[in-house]
């Protein structure tokens, strides 16, 4: 531990200005988090859904408008309190695991089944992982102190700082 202007803070939560890398694990949480959420959100197959479900799964247009995709809007309005309560009540990680979880599922639903029904639930599974997305956003800011904020806000010019 050492004193930082007035607080005693850990060596590895102080970010070093004017050096020509940040030192510590500020970076590395930032980068990580980083990581995770361009392979969690990179989801090329998306602009394919309705084409895969239409030709794959056999499901109509009018299907898809009035008994699947509905259940994403509003799946994910009934999941978005209840998520912000759950992380708070049992932690950022295993909100974030959850809705990983949730991902997942989405995935097997998708593959592995057929039917209205099923495509509903797939639905229903994918707005619980996009309303993680909320949590996974504000967890950043849990990981570094307040004086690095603006460091870890994404910017255009926090790429350029290092």
């Amino acid at each position: 531990m050492e004193e930082h202007e007035g607080h005693a803070v850990d060596d590895a939560s102080v970010s070093y200005r004017g050096s020509n890398h940040d030192v510590g694990p500020i970076s590395y949480r930032v980068w990580t988090l980083c990581l995770v959420g361009f392979f969690v959100n990179c989801q090329p197959s998306e602009a394919y859904l309705t084409l895969y479900l239409k030709s794959v799964k056999q499901l109509t247009s009018e299907q898809l408008d009035n008994d699947v995709w509905p259940y994403d809007t509003y799946g994910s309005f009934a999941f978005l309190i209840p998520v912000g309560i759950l992380a708070e009540m049992c932690g950022y990680r295993i909100t974030i695991g959850i809705g990983l979880l949730c991902r997942e599922l989405t995935r097997v639903l998708l593959l592995w089944s057929s039917g209205v029904d099923a495509m509903a639930a797939m639905q229903v599974t994918y707005a619980g992982a996009t309303a993680v997305n909320t949590v996974y956003f504000s967890y950043i800011y849990m990981c570094v102190n307040r004086e690095h904020f603006v460091q870890a806000a994404p910017n255009p010019t926090t790429l350029t700082r290092t």
